[in-house]
């Protein structure tokens, strides 16, 4: 049996191959409470903003924690009508699941999963936050202009030799010899 892991460091969350396990076991039956070391992983990647875990097993429990935060906090508050609840609830979790990898909105995902109330006193602008983190990911490379051809270098080019000093000196001068009626005027 694998030592639990200890947290010295609150940046420093340790690989622990008992985690990863339960991480892997998580949502199988008999095996779907959501236990504080589990718990700890969200908080550590709320600090940290990374995890040695794959997505796949935190994925499941940020999906439990979610879950386990809107019921409780369900219960005392009412900006969100329980008829409006389900099909939120059942949105976010979509848009969770629409991620093949971490998306690099985790750190905020986990810090709204886990510290609900320290930024938002509603459940609906809770909510509004979490779908805002999770739908204004975008994991699309910069597009290129197909019209415009990439060339790329076939060999190393050499860095270019410095300007020879009457050449900087030239582009140098024209400077110091601006007058005020070079410049645009911006009043």
């Amino acid at each position: 049996m694998a030592d639990p892991p200890q947290i010295v460091d609150p940046w420093f969350f340790p690989y622990s191959a008992d985690i990863e396990r339960k991480l892997s076991e998580f949502g199988s039956p008999g095996q779907s409470e959501l236990t504080e070391d589990l718990i700890d992983v969200l908080r550590v990647v709320a600090r940290a903003g990374v995890s040695c875990y794959e997505w796949s097993g935190l994925k499941k429990i940020i999906h439990a924690q979610l879950e386990s935060m809107i019921n409780w906090l369900s219960t005392t508050d009412t900006t969100i009508p329980q008829a409006e609840l389900g099909p939120y609830k059942q949105e976010l979790h979509q848009e969770i699941d629409r991620f093949d990898e971490t998306p690099f909105t985790i750190q905020r995902l986990c810090e709204l999963i886990t510290s609900p109330s320290r930024n938002y006193a509603t459940l609906k602008k809770l909510m509004y936050a979490i779908e805002k983190c999770l739908r204004g990911v975008t994991l699309t490379l910069p597009r290129h202009d197909p019209a415009v051809p990439v060339v790329l270098p076939q060999e190393p080019v050499a860095p270019s030799a410095p300007p020879p000093p009457e050449v900087i000196a030239a582009m140098f001068a024209g400077a110091a010899e601006s007058t005020s009626t070079d410049r645009m005027d911006l009043s």
